[in-house]
């Protein structure tokens, strides 16, 4: 179904510099059901890490598929945006001094488990799949912060 066809591109903008807050917009995607964004940066041999998350995490396994219930569990801990989420913004002074800092955002989208043939409604009968598959669907983007 719709929910498995590819999603569209993250149009994501940002607004802002390294010195100040940095204010990342989007446009909601009608399949996501979730957002997640990262920010890394490095100042000299320290690195720094920024999440959306409301917990504190790299988060770098977030970046994969994810299952209905993953992410229906980390929407409810605050780590990953609601779905009607269209912006959210890198507090001032994380990144200054940096060597400039790259921001990746994934949109989550619809599971689906699909099994050839399907169960048959009487338990009576044998049911002998032919094939079974899982699908997840996602949309990445990566920028420059603050261009």
């Amino acid at each position: 179904g719709a929910n498995q066809d590819l999603m569209p591109a993250i149009e994501l903008s940002t607004q802002g510099n390294l010195q100040g807050s940095v204010l990342l917009q989007w446009r909601t995607l009608p399949p996501a059901r979730a957002y997640f964004i990262s920010t890394f940066g490095a100042k000299g041999n320290d690195y720094i890490i920024w999440t959306s998350s409301e917990l504190p995490d790299a988060g770098m396994t977030l970046f994969d598929y994810l299952s209905n219930a993953a992410v229906d569990r980390w929407l409810n801990d605050k780590v990953l945006l609601p779905a009607a989420a269209t912006q959210c913004a890198v507090p001032r002074g994380i990144f200054v001094g940096t060597e400039g800092a790259f921001t990746r955002m994934i949109a989550y989208g619809q599971e689906a488990n699909l099994v050839f043939p399907q169960r048959p409604a009487d338990p009576k009968v044998v049911w002998e799949q032919q094939w079974a598959t899982r699908v997840r669907v996602k949309s990445t983007v990566t920028t420059v912060l603050g261009q």
